[in-house]
């Protein structure tokens, strides 16, 4: 995504915003958000998944952890 204004990327961020008022900020809710940003999004472009880890007391890359886990194709 092309660099934005802080004022561009806040009005990009509000549904997200949104979603997030709507939980606890605890790691348990971690997987019911990411459903809600990719239905509302399409993706989980790289500035959602910041916004939802700062929004969930989460590290970056716990939440890369999640959305990268491995599915069984069995």
């Amino acid at each position: 995504m092309a660099e934005m204004t802080k004022e561009k990327l806040d009005e990009y961020l509000k549904p997200l915003t949104e979603i997030l008022s709507r939980y606890e900020k605890k790691e348990r809710y971690l997987i019911p958000v990411l459903q809600e940003a990719q239905e509302e999004y399409g993706y989980l472009p790289e500035e959602v998944m910041k916004e939802i880890a700062l929004g969930l007391n989460l590290s970056l890359s716990q939440v890369y952890g999640v959305i990268e886990f491995p599915q069984n194709h069995n």
